[in-house]
């Protein structure tokens, strides 16, 4: 199925985000969060997201081979 130009994505976002992300929109100039977001998402790479979700430790890795019974 083709893909248009753009893709809505919707999120929950707590009170603290909400605050922080409007301080992030009047620090750049009474833009909106949804701006703000898209930069944000625009400039991660994969060395922005925590550890812990691109690397597992070995307790991780033990459970894994458990599981697929290696």
């Amino acid at each position: 199925m083709a893909r248009g130009d753009k893709d809505l994505v919707a999120f929950w976002a707590d009170k603290k985000l909400s605050e922080k992300l409007d301080a992030l929109g009047r620090a750049a100039g009474g833009r909106s969060r949804s701006v703000i977001l898209r930069f944000l998402v625009a400039a991660a790479k994969p060395e922005s997201l925590p550890r812990s979700w691109t690397e597992i430790g070995e307790d991780e890795r033990q459970l894994i081979k458990a599981a697929e019974g290696r």
